[in-house]
C-alpha cells in the first residue's frame, strides 16, 4: 500500500502497451461498498474472455475499505486495474504474471453538472462486440468522444453503432420515457456496455412491479421523448436536460425519472442498513 506517487506500473505492463486490461469503478457510501460483488462477477466474467489470471484470491472489500480510512474518505471513486506484465523476454521464454492495482480517490474530479446535457457523436461507432460489453483499458473512443461533447458544449456524449442507433453515454446507460409514459432503456444486442447500475435499477423497479422494457431509439427519437436519464456506478441516476439542443421534460426533472430515482435511493438505503 503506497502513496499515489510512489506507485509505478512496469513498461512491459500489456494494459500500458497494448491496452490489453480490465479495469471496474465503484462506489464507496459512508465507508460500506453495497454493489462490490456486481463489479467482481463483471470482471471474473472479462477476465475469463482476455485470458486474464482473475484474482479470486483478493480480499478486494478489506483492502477497499482500508484505502477509504487511510484516505479518510468515507465516499469515494475506487477502481480496480487488472492486467498483466510480460516477463521472460531476455531468456526467450516469455511468460506473464498478474497486475493488479486497487485505489481510491475523491468522488468527483470536477463538480457535477447540475444540468446534464447529452450530444450526439456520429463520428464515434460503438457496436464492436464482445470488447464494447467489457470494461478494458483501451478507452480511447470513449475518451475522445467525451472530449468531443463537452467542445460542443455538452457534458457526454452519446455513442451510436453502425445502424445509426443509440447504444450509450461515454460514462453511462441510457433510459427513457416515450410519449406513452413507458420506461425503456437501450435493447441487448444494440452495443454497448451493460453497467452494474442499470442492472440494479431495473430489478429495483421489478420488486415495485414495474417494468423497464428494451428498444432500439435514434438519437432523433431519444431528443423528443419526455424524459431522459442516465445511470452510472458513481453517479447513480443523472436526469438529462437536454439531448442535442432539444430541451427535455422542460428542463426540469420528470415525474418518472423523480419515481425511479426514489426507488432507488431507498433500495441503496435499504442496502447499506442491511450491511451495517
Amino acid at each position: 500500500m503506497l502513496p499515489a506517487e510512489q506507485a509505478s506500473v512496469s513498461i512491459m505492463d500489456r494494459s500500458y502497451l497494448y491496452g490489453e486490461g480490465l479495469f471496474e469503478t465503484l462506489r464507496c457510501y459512508d465507508g460500506q461498498i453495497p454493489f462490490l460483488q456486481n463489479h467482481l462477477k463483471r470482471l471474473e466474467w472479462a477476465s475469463v474472455f482476455m485470458n486474464l489470471d482473475y484474482p479470486s484470491d483478493v480480499d478486494f472489500a478489506a483492502i477497499f475499505l482500508e484505502l477509504s480510512q487511510k484516505n479518510q474518505l468515507p465516499n469515494a471513486r475506487l477502481k480496480i486495474v487488472l492486467s498483466r506484465r510480460q516477463t521472460g523476454i531476455e531468456k526467450g521464454e516469455p511468460t506473464f504474471e498478474r497486475n493488479l492495482v486497487l485505489f481510491c480517490e475523491p468522488l468527483f474530479s470536477r463538480p457535477m453538472p447540475q444540468a446534464y446535457k447529452l450530444k450526439t457523436m456520429k463520428m464515434f461507432a460503438n457496436d464492436s462486440q464482445p470488447i464494447v460489453a467489457m470494461k478494458t483499458t483501451n478507452y480511447l473512443v470513449k475518451i475522445l468522444a467525451q472530449m468531443a461533447a463537452r467542445d460542443a458544449g455538452g457534458d457526454d456524449g452519446i455513442l451510436l453503432n453502425a445502424k445509426g442507433n443509440v447504444t450509450e453515454t461515454t460514462s453511462g446507460n441510457i433510459f427513457w420515457i416515450d410519449p406513452a409514459g413507458k420506461l425503456y432503456t437501450v435493447m441487448m444486442g444494440e452495443g454497448f456496455l451493460g453497467g452494474t447500475t442499470r442492472e440494479l435499477v431495473i430489478a429495483a423497479l421489478a420488486e415495485k412491479n414495474l417494468k423497464c422494457h428494451e428498444a432500439a431509439v435514434t438519437p432523433q427519437e431519444l431528443s423528443h421523448m419526455r424524459e431522459v436519464f442516465v445511470t452510472n456506478a458513481i453517479m447513480g441516476i443523472k436526469p438529462v436536460i437536454e439531448v442535442d439542443g432539444r430541451q427535455i421534460s422542460g428542463r426540469e426533472i420528470g415525474p418518472v425519472t423523480q419515481l425511479v430515482s426514489e426507488i432507488w435511493q431507498k433500495k441503496l438505503e435499504s442496502l447499506l442498513k442491511e450491511d451495517a
